[in-house]
């Protein structure tokens, strides 16, 4: 099972800022600004992105039931949606590591909120790029064999129970990349993701705005769909 380490990530000053949970507009701004560049500039020797996959065939899709040849099988109408055209899926955990969410942790335990907040969000743009390099990725895996790749989705994502996310970990060797379920479903490091991308001849591809249309959370929720 492939595990791919020391990806290169691509984090730019207006992608990351685009998602800063800080108001801009506020007295704040100046102090804001300063502690971004500098925490941004240093952020590489807090990151170790990397990702774990593997490729599964599908045995085929029966209402909102999708199933691997594995004997795996997946619920709910987004999966057999989204993944709709597919003749193999590749399964994938990854993660930017933990050395981040244990700089934040330490910039709230000493009362340093504003570095924490900033930092956290900056390392959410860092998972959002190693994303992107993944799906990049698997479209050059996808054309050797003749095929296109679809768009990543996510266990949690629309009506794909978030409980799945433990078959899809019994799909990758997501300790080879020091990534781990807790109890509750949820993966430690937090700054991770699992998801399934789609590879078949003709794949149904889709944007991120898509599954922000779709979600159930768009009239709350606070992160501006910026990804194509």
């Amino acid at each position: 099972m492939p595990v791919i380490v020391d990806v290169r990530l691509h984090l730019s000053t207006e992608q990351v800022l685009r998602g800063l949970r800080m108001c801009y507009t506020s007295k704040m701004q100046p102090q804001v600004i300063g502690i971004f560049h500098q925490l941004l500039s240093s952020v590489s020797e807090l990151l170790t992105p990397a990702f774990a996959y593997q490729l599964y065939l599908l045995a085929g899709i029966n209402g909102d039931l999708l199933c691997l040849e594995s004997g795996i099988a997946f619920h709910g109408s987004a999966v057999t949606q989204f993944l709709a055209g597919a003749r193999q899926i590749a399964a994938v955990v990854s993660t930017i590591g933990p050395r981040l969410e244990t700089k934040v942790d330490k910039y709230f335990a000493h009362d340093e909120q504003l570095r924490g907040l900033i930092l956290d969000d900056i390392g959410t743009a860092a998972l959002d790029s190693l994303t992107m390099e993944i799906c990049q990725f698997m479209k050059r895996v996808a054309s050797t064999q003749g095929y296109e790749a679809g768009g990543p989705l996510s266990p949690g994502q629309l009506d794909w129970p978030l409980i799945e996310q433990r078959q899809l970990f019994q799909l990758v060797p997501a300790d080879q990349i020091g990534v781990r379920l807790t109890s509750s479903g949820m993966m430690v490091p937090r700054k991770s993701i699992s998801m399934v991308i789609g590879m078949g001849a003709k794949i149904r591809t889709w944007t991120q705005a898509e599954i922000c249309a779709r979600c159930s959370l768009r009239e709350t929720c606070s992160i501006e769909c910026t990804r194509n």
